[in-house]
């Protein structure tokens, strides 16, 4: 399921072009861990919230509800409900409070270390 995620790629607008990058390369770009001509932290950090992910100390909140995250899990096995196999991932925790997605996009969450997504997690 995190696999999924991370594989998917979102839309991300810039003043002349748009291109496709995957979850996975947003998250790293925002961490300042990759770098790209295209792509500056600060807008990677930009389209993770649009995409119902925010970046957290050692780790990224997963919102339960976001719009965007319905279309990226639409006709898979997490599509009703992804919050529930998010949980299980070695680390994660659930949000104790709602989360800030960008304006208007308030949400609980599930927070996933990085470790999750570089190798040395559990999916």
């Amino acid at each position: 399921m995190l696999s999924h995620l991370m594989q998917t790629s979102v839309r991300v607008h810039s003043a002349n072009t748009n291109y496709d990058v995957p979850v996975g390369e947003l998250i790293m770009t925002a961490l300042g861990r990759k770098e790209t001509s295209l792509l500056q932290p600060e807008t990677a950090k930009g389209e993770l919230l649009r995409t119902g992910i925010r970046l957290h100390e050692d780790g990224f909140f997963v919102s339960t509800s976001h719009i965007a995250l319905k279309r990226i899990f639409k006709g898979t096995t997490w599509e009703a409900n992804w919050r529930v196999p998010m949980g299980r991932i070695s680390g994660a925790v659930k949000s104790p409070k709602t989360i800030r997605f960008g304006l208007g996009a308030s949400d609980r969450a599930i927070w996933v270390p990085l470790a999750a997504v570089s190798g040395d997690g559990d999916e």
